[in-house]
């Protein structure tokens, strides 16, 4: 199976920095949990204040927002995980065990904004 790349326009924190440049996170969609629940994984190790990870648990920012159709640029809440990750978390854990860190919006590249 081809590795679909994604990337994050960040919104706030406003001044973020990445190693794809200003406001950009680049990765790829592990496993989609539910509707409500992305699991997001940067190329890079990512920076938040005083934590760090691999890892963003995703969620829609906008009510009917979903992550179904991944054609759709998707208005985002971020949440950095800080555990070790596992494909087995449940959404529950993955969600107790991250701290929200950013807002932006999730889209395929190569795709344009809506």
């Amino acid at each position: 199976m081809k590795k679909e790349n994604y990337f994050i326009s960040v919104s706030e924190p406003w001044d973020f920095e990445s190693l794809d440049g200003k406001n950009i996170i680049a990765g790829s969609i592990l496993t989609i949990k539910s509707s409500k629940c992305l699991i997001f994984k940067s190329n890079y190790l990512l920076r938040f204040g005083n934590i760090e990870g691999f890892f963003l648990i995703l969620s829609p920012r906008l009510k009917g927002g979903n992550f179904y159709n991944k054609e759709r640029e998707v208005i985002i809440n971020g949440a950095l995980f800080l555990l070790d990750f596992n494909r087995e978390y449940t959404e529950h854990e993955l969600m107790e065990n991250s701290k929200f860190v950013m807002i932006g919006s999730l889209r395929k590249e190569g795709t344009e904004q809506s």
